[in-house]
């Protein structure tokens, strides 16, 4: 059972009733949006430049330390090491979050339930067969939009709280985009084909 439910004025008036299931991609894709933007130092561009950044200081001061003391091998070490952790950033550390993310989800069955989630003007509960949890939007720290996924992030009962828009009816996708916006106003963010914030 998904979509709407009767809405009313009541706090207490379910306003979107979703029954969704995850697996170990879309958890993975969630994670890895999750991680990207705990902080300004998590964004994959920032981490990127930081050490171009470093690459050309270092760089730029082996004249100056070869005039000095004509020992400049270790700066340019440092300099490739930089420019290789901005290559690790660039390719590699995408894909190693999402591997994290599915050997989270492998290692907990209590994700692999069919949940579902209603959402209430204050709050969302969310019910398997399993277990029953209610969480605060004002417990989240951030919500994210990426182009499959919304993500609630940082919940007091779960860390990530994911709707997979695939699994949305036709017109829903822009109602919960409206209505997370309203709870989140200055918490979501809505990312782009890169992951970066548009």
């Amino acid at each position: 059972m998904r979509g709407h439910a009767p809405a009313g004025k009541s706090m207490n008036a379910p306003l979107f009733v979703f029954t969704q299931q995850l697996n170990a991609e879309l958890y993975a894709a969630a994670f890895a949006m999750w991680e990207g933007h705990l902080s300004l130092l998590h964004s994959r561009s920032v981490r990127m430049v930081l050490c171009w950044a470093v690459a050309l200081v270092l760089i730029a001061s082996i004249p100056a330390v070869a005039r000095m003391s004509g020992d400049w091998f270790l700066l340019a070490a440092l300099a490739m090491g930089a420019m290789g952790a901005s290559f690790y950033f660039w390719r590699m550390h995408p894909a190693a979050m999402l591997q994290k993310g599915r050997m989270l989800f492998l290692g907990a069955p209590l994700l692999h339930e069919k949940f579902t989630h209603t959402f209430y003007e204050d709050r969302v509960e969310s019910e398997s067969e399993k277990e029953w949890m209610c969480q605060y939007y004002t417990d989240f720290t951030q919500c994210l939009e990426g182009r499959d996924l919304f993500v609630l992030c940082g919940g007091s009962e779960r860390g990530l709280l994911i709707l997979d828009k695939a699994q949305l009816h036709d017109g829903e996708e822009a109602d919960v985009r409206a209505f997370l916006k309203r709870v989140f106003p200055t918490r979501y963010w809505r990312l782009g084909a890169s992951g970066d914030i548009e």
